[in-house]
């Protein structure tokens, strides 16, 4: 016999549901089968009613002949476990979602309601986002690369690693786990909204004072201050002045064979060239 998972747990020592799928079937009952995983499509949003809840995910029935899987990641955040989803989701709930991937000779069939919730949030972005405004939302990945961000509406949004912190060792080493979390609720900013992409873009040391202002203010360009030397690159020498201001020495404010006596960690005086606080940006040049 060929089997049809039917339901899933991941609890240990409780059984896993299947159908039998006989390929002995009358050509009758196969045509009634066939006719009605016929009627789906991917893209094809329809109702179905929840069969069961279980840590993985819900199974869902579309009709009499066929079921689909509604993972836990295709469910608005996606940060559940069984328990919370049998606290948000009951049997026999009748949910509006999209089949996302569809297997017919495998019988098998992937549904989100995310991607529902991610088409109406866009229907209505002109008039609930706004760039430039602060919202909260939730984490719902960290990389060295990106934080995506999920709203309530079922929007998401993307913060880049520039958009991030103004923390230069964190900066550094893309160790942003040090500052956010998935689960996290967080404030986030609005940059760009680009609705051909269906895209957010977000920053999140953007909705903090930007320590760039003050250090405008501070100091003035052709004065000297004193930092100490962060990393030293291609492009230049970088020093800091402090865990969330870094400035750059640009390689050709550095005379040809002087590169060589700069270490990193020295403490080295500067003189200011030009501050750019919404680049976050400091041009220096070693004061002699």
């Amino acid at each position: 016999y060929k089997f049809i998972i039917t339901n899933w747990s991941d609890e240990i020592n409780k059984p896993v549901k299947f159908s039998i799928y006989d390929e002995s079937l009358s050509t009758f009952n196969k045509e009634i089968i066939k006719k009605n995983w016929d009627m789906y499509y991917e893209g094809m949003i329809v109702n179905a009613e929840i069969k069961s809840i279980t840590g993985y995910g819900i199974f869902m029935k579309l009709n009499n002949y066929v079921d689909g899987l509604l993972h836990k990641n295709q469910i608005d955040s996606g940060l559940y476990d069984e328990k919370t989803l049998k606290e948000k989701f009951k049997k026999g709930q009748q949910l509006k979602v999209k089949i996302i991937d569809i297997q017919k000779e495998e019988k098998f069939l992937s549904l989100s309601l995310r991607a529902v919730m991610n088409e109406n949030a866009w229907k209505n972005v002109n008039s609930n986002y706004k760039k430039g405004e602060i919202y909260e939302g939730i984490v719902t990945k960290v990389s060295k690369k990106i934080i995506w961000i999920y709203f309530e509406d079922g929007m998401n949004g993307s913060i880049h690693p520039q958009e991030i912190t103004y923390n230069c060792k964190i900066r550094r080493n893309k160790d942003y786990t040090k500052i956010i979390n998935v689960g996290d609720d967080v404030k986030v900013k609005v940059l760009d909204i680009v609705p051909d992409k269906k895209h957010m873009y977000l920053s999140l040391k953007q909705t903090k004072p930007n320590p760039y202002l003050e250090f405008k203010k501070a100091n003035h360009i052709n004065s000297q201050i004193e930092g100490k030397i962060s990393k030293i690159a291609y492009i230049g020498i970088f020093v800091q002045f402090s865990d969330e201001i870094e400035g750059l020495i640009h390689k050709s404010e550095i005379s040809v064979g002087d590169i060589e006596k700069y270490k990193t960690d020295k403490k080295i005086t500067c003189t200011i060239l030009n501050i750019h606080p919404e680049s976050n940006k400091i041009e220096l040049k070693p004061y002699e």
